[in-house]
């Protein structure tokens, strides 16, 4: 009995092991995975931006402001 459960005991005890080491392998290699897609990510949102503020146009100044009130003349049209 005793030769036995030394059996169980080693069994479980490589297995155990094997696991470790495989989850180990595992999450370094999806750990590095994932980080290098993160950094392209970010590259490519940051070359976007940039794309998008070449091509943006200035905003031109607003003719008048919301304070400004209309004046009846300026409704009518000819």
């Amino acid at each position: 009995m005793g030769r036995k459960s030394v059996s169980q005991v080693v069994r479980i005890a490589v297995a155990a092991t094997l696991w470790a080491g495989t989850a180990l392998i595992v999450q370094t290699t999806a750990g590095a995975d994932i980080e290098g897609a993160a950094e392209r990510l970010e590259q490519r949102l940051e070359l976007q931006l940039k794309e998008r503020r070449v091509r943006t146009p200035e905003p031109r100044p607003l003719e008048r402001t919301h304070e400004d009130s209309i004046e009846p003349w300026e409704l009518v049209s000819v």
